[in-house]
């Protein structure tokens, strides 16, 4: 019975992040342009950034979130057009109950005990900590995403929802995209949108089915697809509203909370430039926008959060560091770290090894040959053949035969409409990432994905068959994704069975390791050092792996920093 009363409140728990998207979209736009799936992304974001503010006043406990969700089922029961939207609270619930299977994790990755997890217990426990990056080299990585998956730590269940919160990105992310490709308007249209949808729906299901692999990465890469096509909306709809630039900027501002390498994704809206240059209105309208006005703020947050968390606004980039606070790392050890991120990066380090001379390893393409051999070959070479699997998959379930004029005059069509802007600074931000960082998990998955499948769908949209047959591919295709989404899931339930004993009939939402700990003072309060070299996991807060720190009390809040 647990496994079907921990699904009925995922449900209600859907509709509170539904209720508070439908919520925001009044606040920042005053009107209701948006449909429902809208307003699930829309709940995610705010609900995000509400978690965000919250904590600097109060503990994430169940009592906090308990309240937070019952006012967003309110919300939803209060603003929410029961009768006119239930097709879209059916779709729902039958898309969790597709993807719930995913919630069933035994085996997390590396991090999650390490510093997600008492990072997440932190919130739980804490209001605003000054200096937490002095708990452990990793909690000095800041994401809005841990504030997020805290909320969902609630009475009785405890740490049992928290695969949720990953759960709910993926889940209203199929959402948007499966209401347009089932909307028979959309379907007749067929244009490039279409198939760049079907290929992100597709890619995301089949590629990131493992939840327990999220991290603070992967949900900002998928949110990376809905940005695109936001940006995309608005280049063919220039001129008809605000709409698509506002929901692009609210966008951007959450990528950037999640994940800082996301800063540089703003020269995404250099092709929207092109057409507002011509409007200096335009360009004052949308920035003085309650949208834009309130990303401000937020941003504001963030980079205020940043820097009493770690002294950075922008960890580990050291001119926005200051080295002289208190709780602050000395400039020597963030740059010693930023050279850190990139060797492991390019394949030059690992848990247990390290190239010789590893500054002058990253220096040029030094490192490339090793990288292509110890990574390139092992990760990327599998997910490049499914990705191209995927392409080739759709291209001929719709191909036609047409002739050359169509595709020309599409082509320059795509041209006019600035596609090819947006494309070259994909190509360009891909780049950089191969030059800096070239991990999949830091943006390559979805920035891959994106170059293969955007001139692909261009190709598709030339293809002309019937309404009928394009629907039963489209729908067939969306079902096979699902299949799959879930036999991999099953596949790796199965094995995480086999191996790691997992008990999915008496403990199947968590597994959270018991931990012997030490508590040491530290003057103005406690830490809590795990014994016997373990993790932190869920041990009491503020968990340390640092015995030396010393912590104060100014204005109601704890101050740890290490010995000067």
């Amino acid at each position: 019975m647990e496994h079907f009363y921990v699904f009925l409140i995922c449900f209600f728990l859907s509709l509170s992040i539904v209720g508070y998207g439908h919520i925001l979209k009044k606040i920042l736009w005053g009107h209701v342009q948006f449909n429902f799936e809208h307003s699930g992304l829309l709940g995610l974001i705010f609900l995000t950034f509400i978690s965000y503010i919250s904590n600097i006043f109060l503990e994430h406990n169940h009592v906090h979130n308990l309240i937070l969700h019952l006012f967003g089922i309110f919300l939803f029961l209060f603003f929410v057009d029961l009768r006119k939207n239930l097709k879209n609270i059916k779709i729902l619930f039958l898309l969790l109950l597709i993807l719930f299977p995913s919630i069933y994790i035994f085996k997390t990755h590396d991090d999650f005990p390490y510093y997600h997890l008492p990072y997440i217990n932190n919130l739980i426990e804490n209001k605003l900590i000054i200096g937490n990056g002095n708990f452990g080299i990793a909690h000095r990585t800041h994401s809005s995403l841990f504030y997020y998956i805290s909320i969902y730590y609630l009475p009785i269940l405890k740490f049992k929802l928290l695969n949720f919160s990953y759960l709910s990105f993926l889940l209203f992310f199929n959402f948007y995209l499966i209401k347009d490709l089932i909307n028979k308007q959309f379907l007749r249209e067929t244009n490039f949108l279409f198939f760049l949808k079907l290929f992100s729906l597709i890619f995301v299901n089949v590629i990131f089915y493992r939840l327990a692999e999220y991290g603070t990465d992967r949900v900002g890469q998928i949110f990376l697809f809905i940005l695109v096509i936001f940006i995309l909306n608005e280049i063919n709809k220039i001129g008809y509203s605000n709409d698509n630039i506002n929901f692009s900027i609210l966008l951007l501002i959450f990528l950037i909370t999640q994940k800082t390498y996301f800063i540089s994704y703003v020269i995404i809206f250099l092709p929207l430039l092109f057409f507002y240059i011509k409007d200096k209105n335009k360009i004052i309208q949308i920035f003085f926008c309650r949208t834009s006005l309130f990303s401000i703020f937020i941003l504001i947050i963030f980079l205020s959060k940043s820097y009493l968390n770690n002294g950075c606004f922008v960890y580990p980039v050291a001119f926005t560091c200051n080295e002289n606070l208190l709780w602050a790392q000395s400039i020597k050890d963030i740059n010693y770290l930023n050279t850190w991120y990139e060797i492991w990066s390019k394949a030059g380090a690992g848990p247990n090894f390290r190239v010789l001379n590893p500054n002058e390893y990253i220096q040029g393409l030094n490192w490339v040959a090793n990288w292509f051999d110890s990574y390139f070959k092992i990760k990327a070479v599998d997910f490049l053949l499914g990705t191209i699997l995927i392409s080739l998959i759709i291209y001929f379930s719709y191909y036609t035969k047409n002739n050359l004029e169509n595709f020309s005059r599409s082509v320059i069509i795509h041209k006019k409409n600035n596609i090819l802007s947006l494309y070259i600074i994909l190509l360009f931000l891909l780049i950089v990432w191969f030059f800096k960082h070239p991990a999949l998990r830091y943006g390559g998955y979805t920035l891959l994905g994106l170059i293969i499948f955007i001139p692909i769908s261009i190709f598709c949209s030339n293809f002309t068959k019937s309404f009928k047959s394009k629907r039963i591919i489209t729908y067939s295709l969306i079902c096979i994704t699902f299949f799959i989404f879930d036999l991999r899931n099953i596949q790796r339930i199965q094995k995480e069975i086999n191996v790691y004993s997992y008990n999915i009939l008496e403990k199947p939402f968590s597994f959270i390791k018991k931990v012997n700990y030490e508590a040491v003072d530290t003057g103005a309060n406690k830490i809590f050092i795990p014994k016997n070299s373990d993790m932190c996991w869920t041990t009491s807060s503020p968990c340390s792996y640092k015995e030396d720190l010393i912590s104060i009390k100014k204005f109601k809040y704890f101050i740890y920093h290490e010995k000067k």
